[in-house]
């Protein structure tokens, strides 16, 4: 099952490293607006200045275009279509895309709020200790805890396995996070 876990959330990798290579390279920066327009609650900005209408947008349209090679890869060799939680006869690989786009760029949001609240700027560590450990997974699980959810919930993936795509997509998500870290299109690796 973990091989099919696997290659089910390819799609969703390659919407990411997609983003953070648009990100890196400031394409696009006519949309480098803040989701919260500056707006604040309590004091604290409500996402911060990370969480823009590019980072939406580029996920969207990464994610679903990751899923359209997918699916193309798929008509190229039929039979990878086994190893696939997700039915691109049942569902269409746009569909597949737009799910997990939406759920990866709304997952975030979360947990940027909750860091506002506790004063945590964007883009930092976070504090050290046992909080600080808990704020960086839960910052590479959000993604993977959306993305499994709309799995189970809409694209037809088994709840057992959309529980496994959880851990082994926070997992990737940190692998990829260092692959990306240690190539220097990312800052922080965790």
């Amino acid at each position: 099952m973990i091989g099919a876990i696997l290659y089910t959330i390819l799609p969703v990798a390659g919407g990411g490293i997609l983003h953070m290579l648009v990100v890196r390279a400031n394409l696009l920066p006519f949309l480098t607006v803040p989701l919260d327009g500056g707006r604040k609650i309590g004091g604290a900005r409500i996402f911060g200045d990370h969480k823009t209408w590019r980072g939406i947008l580029v996920i969207l349209a990464a994610t679903m275009a990751s899923a359209g090679v997918h699916a193309w890869v798929e008509s190229l060799q039929p039979s990878w279509a086994e190893w696939n939680l997700v039915d691109y006869e049942a569902t269409s690989w746009w569909h597949a895309g737009l799910w997990w786009g939406i759920a990866y760029a709304l997952s975030e949001l979360p947990n940027s709020f909750l860091k506002r609240r506790a004063g945590i700027a964007p883009g930092s560590g976070g504090p050290r200790g046992a909080r600080g450990v808990f704020l960086a997974l839960m910052d590479q699980a959000d993604s993977a805890i959306g993305c499994s959810l709309v799995a189970w919930l809409a694209l037809g993936v088994a709840l057992d396995a959309a529980l496994w795509m959880m851990v082994l997509g926070t997992a990737v998500h940190l692998f990829i996070n260092l692959l990306l870290g240690l190539a220097g299109l990312r800052e922080r690796m965790i």
